[in-house]
């Protein structure tokens, strides 16, 4: 039924037959299949499947395919696609146009309250500084991210905070 449904273009059913087949949840595990349905899911723009398409495209080693589903994702307020593409962005910058765009992301996505965002932002500062007073700081800082992660995960194994 969720597949003729899904295949009708009823978004709900897609987003749940592509988690399906990603994660092999009573059908056989297939990426391909998973992309499929998150692609029928991506039509209603809700913004997570972006997120679970981004990161099935990203173990699938489809980086430029994984960056447009982030971006999209980023472009309608999902914090973990804005940090996502915002590192991508950062780390594979071609110019530093792109290095300011990636990090704003990063920040935005931190400012929301993502974990991994945070972390990443000390850990840019970090390289960035070669003060050993700034590096002890930056430390204690990474402390702090580690136990709100801990946090997080306790509450919530899912949190959106730190995917």
């Amino acid at each position: 039924m969720l597949q003729e449904a899904a295949d009708e273009g009823f978004e709900w059913a897609a987003v749940r037959l592509g988690w399906m087949f990603e994660y092999g949840h009573h059908v056989a595990k297939d990426a391909d299949k998973a992309i499929h349905y998150y692609r029928i899911a991506s039509t209603a723009d809700e913004p997570d499947t972006f997120y679970r398409m981004g990161g099935l495209l990203q173990t699938m080693e489809k980086k430029a395919d994984a960056a447009d589903a982030f971006e999209k994702g980023a472009m309608r307020g999902h914090i973990g696609c804005m940090y996502w593409f915002g590192w991508g962005l950062f780390e594979n910058a071609d110019c530093d146009a792109d290095r300011r765009k990636g990090r704003e992301l990063i920040q935005n996505a931190a400012a929301r309250g993502h974990v991994w965002a945070k972390h990443r932002l000390i850990s840019i500062e970090w390289r960035e500084t070669s003060s050993p007073f700034r590096k002890m700081r930056l430390a204690a800082e990474i402390a702090i991210c580690a136990a709100l992660a801990f946090k997080a995960a306790f509450r919530d194994p899912y949190p959106a905070e730190l995917h």
